[in-house]
């Protein structure tokens, strides 16, 4: 799931993951993210968003669920966040 916003203004994009709704694989969410869902992989948003009858919140998550390791070992990642081939060893570890 790519959501991207070509203006950054007040109004931005929102991607809502209701109860029942399970992604599998990568989210990539350039604005905000409200998550009750499951996401079986990865999540990159600017901001959380909680909406419930009483308020509003920012960086609140209400019994949502990311698991990067439920994610399908069959699943390849998408190139589209990639800034560049640059790929070097870290630290090694003996």
């Amino acid at each position: 799931v790519y959501l991207l916003s070509e203006q950054r203004t007040s109004k931005r994009v929102l991607l809502k993951v209701n109860n029942d709704a399970i992604i599998h694989g990568q989210a990539y969410v350039q604005g905000f993210t409200e998550l009750r869902g499951k996401i079986y992989g990865s999540l990159y948003t600017d901001k959380f968003y909680l909406k419930t009858p009483s308020s509003i919140y920012e960086n609140h998550v209400l019994n949502g669920e990311i698991n990067y390791a439920k994610r399908s070992d069959l699943y390849v990642a998408s190139d589209m966040l990639d800034h560049g081939n640059q790929r070097k060893v870290i630290k090694w570890i003996y």
